[in-house]
This record gives C-alpha cells, structure tokens and sequence, in this order.
C-alpha cells in the first residue's frame, strides 16, 4: 500500500515540475549559457545575517515539531497518573493526521504569505488557530 502512496505522489510532483515555469532570472542565464558561481564562502560572508536568521528560524521550527511529536506519543500512551493512557494505534493515527495537516498547511501559509505579506500571514494563521485549539480542550 505503502509503493501505491509513494507512486500517486511521484505523479502528482511531476506534473507540478513539468507545469512550473522558470523564472525570468533563470531564462536570462539559461540563454547566456554562463554558468553563474554562488560560493559558499560568498554566501557565509556577504548574506550572513539572512543565512543565520534562516537557519535558526527553521531549526525552531522543526526543534519544537519533533519535540511535541515525541512527547504527545510518551504521554498519550503512558498510564493514567503519568500520561493519558491511550493505545498507541489510535496516538499514531492522530499523529499521523497532524503531520499531513501539517504538510498541507505549510503550502497554504505560502499562499496567504504571498497575498497579504508575511506579518499579516502570520497574525491571520494565528488567529485563525484559536477556533482549532478550542476544539481541542
């Protein structure tokens, strides 16, 4: 079932590659045919702050993802004075519905970034979280 998942993906991702189109940047230097150099020494001394900012914005990012992810499945399967006692399928099956939400959001959220800006995006996703995280009490 697994192999089925992963060949529908690969049809889906190849259409969306085949259907992109290359930014005019790109065609310019495709036309050239010159091949332009972006050193990583260049990238660690002329865009440090934004290279620094990036990386720690996504090692929050993804820190505090797998930290929630195992820590939701220790105490959602550990007994009852420790955790909440639930059988670990039913733990997995909900992780498993957040992550894909996940995935699914994070292509939404570019979306909206590219329509409002990103301060806008941000304070819309936030509040638009708060009907959602009601639900869960």
């Amino acid at each position: 079932m697994p192999f089925i998942f992963s060949a529908v993906l690969v049809i889906i991702g190849l259409y969306v590659r085949v259907s992109l189109h290359e930014s005019p940047v790109f065609e310019k230097v495709a036309k050239a045919k010159k091949q332009v150099k972006i050193p990583l020494g260049t990238l660690l001394t002329k865009h440090v702050r934004v290279t620094v900012l990036g990386t720690f914005i996504m090692l929050a990012t993804y820190t505090l993802f797998y930290i929630m992810t195992v820590y939701s499945m220790t105490f959602s399967t550990a007994a009852a004075p420790v955790g909440l006692g639930l059988p670990r399928n039913e733990v997995l099956w909900m992780l498993m519905m957040a992550v894909i939400g996940f995935g699914v959001m994070v292509p939404v959220a570019g979306l909206l970034a590219d329509a409002f800006g990103r301060r806008k995006s941000m304070v819309i996703i936030h509040h638009a979280d708060h009907p959602v995280r009601a639900v869960r009490l």
